[in-house]
């Protein structure tokens, strides 16, 4: 048990240290920002976790397992935003973003014509013409 619990961490280090190689690489010319980038490495070795149990159940060899969990923490958000998008679609449940993107009815409302123009006082461009004139 404690050699799963080394294999595990190992995963998710070498995971992490993927996303913090991509961060740098990515965000070499800004300014870091220590939120994203703690997130990143969290989503990361999350991910890195993932690959050790599917490298243990797949025979998978340990060499191999820990490049591709070092991969997946360079790729490893991008990873979970394509699966979480395909396992959605399959099982046909609408997201908040489809929700936002659908097409709404318009409203009747009654305002006036010219009503969003900041210089409104309730008419037409043309009532409210300037006092040098």
């Amino acid at each position: 048990m404690r050699d799963n619990i080394f294999e595990i961490i190992a995963h998710a280090l070498l995971a992490a240290f993927g996303a913090m190689a991509r961060q740098m690489s990515v965000l070499q010319k800004k300014p870091l920002s220590p939120r994203p980038f703690i997130y990143g490495c969290i989503i990361a070795a999350f991910m890195g976790v993932i690959i050790y149990f599917l490298a243990e159940n797949l025979s998978i060899n340990q060499n191999v397992a820990y490049a591709l969990a070092g991969l997946s923490g360079w790729i490893g958000p991008h990873i979970l935003d394509g699966l979480a998008k395909q396992v959605i679609q399959s099982l046909g449940i609408k997201t908040e973003e489809e929700d936002e993107q659908a097409p709404e009815a318009p409203e009747e409302t009654q305002e006036e014509p010219y009503a969003s123009f900041p210089h409104d006082a309730g008419g037409a461009p043309e009532d409210h013409k300037d006092d040098d004139e």
